[in-house]
C-alpha cells in the first residue's frame, strides 16, 4: 500500500521531527511511502493528484486543510501530524501537540478495518 507524506518544512515544529524518520515509521508500518514536500498550497495540487491509500499531512491547520480539501470525494485515508503553530484542528481531533508521539502506529489495515491511532 502507497502512503504519501505532505511535509511542510515551513510549519512551526519541523525541526522536532524529520522526514526521514516519518518515512522509516511508514517503512516499518508496511506502507511505500512517497515523499512530497510542499512550501506552498499549490504544491498539493501535484502532490496529491496520484495519492493512494493514505495522506500522511505533517504540518498546521493550513496544510491539513488544504490536503483535506484536494482529497474530498477520494477514497484516500488522511493522518495529520500537528507540526504547525497552533495545531488547533489537531487539538480538537485530541491528538497530543508533540509530533513524535501524536504519529498513530500506522498498520496495514486489513479489509474492513480502519488505521489504529493508538
Amino acid at each position: 500500500m502507497q502512503a504519501t507524506l505532505i511535509y511542510n518544512p515551513n510549519a512551526g515544529t519541523t525541526t522536532q521531527l524529520s522526514p526521514d524518520k516519518l518515512l522509516d515509521a511508514l517503512r516499518q508500518a508496511g506502507y511505500d511511502p512517497i515523499y512530497v514536500p510542499t512550501l506552498q498550497e499549490e504544491d498539493l495540487d501535484d502532490a496529491l493528484a496520484e495519492a493512494m491509500d493514505l495522506v500522511v499531512v505533517c504540518g498546521g491547520d493550513g496544510s491539513i486543510r488544504s490536503a483535506a480539501i484536494r482529497l474530498l470525494g477520494k477514497n484516500v485515508r488522511i493522518a495529520p501530524v500537528p507540526m504547525g503553530t497552533a495545531n488547533n484542528l489537531c487539538r480538537m481531533l485530541g491528538l497530543n501537540e508533540d509530533p513524535s508521539r501524536s504519529l498513530p502506529v500506522l498498520r496495514i489495515p486489513s479489509s474492513g478495518t480502519s488505521i489504529s491511532g493508538r
